[in-house]
């Protein structure tokens, strides 16, 4: 377990806490769906509904000093809990080994709470619920029109690819399936969804068509996939960089 890596984050990782102690167990979603059951006069029949949003519970022990093997950081994690909660915002988890993600998903803190130990360390309990970002898809009316698409620079570790990116009010859209590619992950479409999936992970997030090509906002990739961004201003590259 020890090479497995958690991450609480919020406001696409505008603060980012590494867990420094992962548990023994990881948490278990749970999936949870919305049958009915209709009863007549000779049987119970079943109408299978849809799936409500994932649940599972976090149970955390959270040193407030360094110890040889994680360094204190326990009290950053309480202070996310709080903020979160105080403005009202989702938070991210990210559960990692090496390359393969074993969890990323928006969460909405249903509730909370920790205690010191004698050595005035932390043990926290979060029950955490999937949080499901309201998107509006548009009709072809309000379609905008296809803006001008050049080549940018994307840096990824040690690889560089030029992605097709168009300048929106000061943020890059890029062709979705360049990005993932760089990336070194396979690349899927959801048409139920009508999402781009990287790997196993499904991209809910704003996403434009333009000639049957599927272009996103490379932050908002890089937020739900758990990477950092930057943006040299210089070159006008952007690289991708690992939590």
């Amino acid at each position: 377990m020890s090479s497995v890596k958690m991450y609480l984050s919020y406001n696409n990782n505008e603060k980012v806490v590494e867990v420094p102690v992962i548990p023994d167990s990881l948490p278990e979603v749970v999936q949870e769906l919305s049958h009915e059951e209709i009863t007549t006069h000779t049987k119970t029949l079943t109408l299978l509904g849809q799936n409500k949003p994932k649940s599972f519970t976090l149970d955390l022990w959270l040193p407030t000093k360094d110890y040889y093997f994680c360094k204190g950081n326990g009290k950053e994690i309480v202070e996310l809990m709080a903020y979160v909660c105080d403005n009202r915002i989702p938070a991210r988890i990210v559960i990692s080994r090496g390359m393969t993600e074993l969890m990323n998903m928006a969460i909405a803190i249903r509730r909370y709470s920790y205690r010191y130990d004698r050595s005035l360390n932390i043990r926290l309990t979060a029950e955490c619920t999937e949080y499901m970002f309201v998107t509006t898809p548009m009709t072809p009316q309000e379609q905008p029109d296809t803006p001008n698409f050049t080549s940018i620079t994307v840096r990824y570790n040690d690889k560089t690819a030029q992605v097709q990116a168009a300048n929106i009010d000061g943020s890059n859209l890029v062709k979705a399936r360049e990005v993932i590619d760089l990336l070194g992950r396979e690349v899927t479409w959801n048409a139920e969804k009508k999402r781009v999936c990287a790997g196993r992970v499904l991209l809910d997030i704003h996403t434009r068509i333009y000639n049957g090509t599927a272009y996103c906002f490379i932050r908002d990739i890089a937020s739900t996939l758990g990477l950092g961004v930057e943006y040299n201003s210089g070159d006008k590259s952007v690289t991708l960089t690992d939590a």
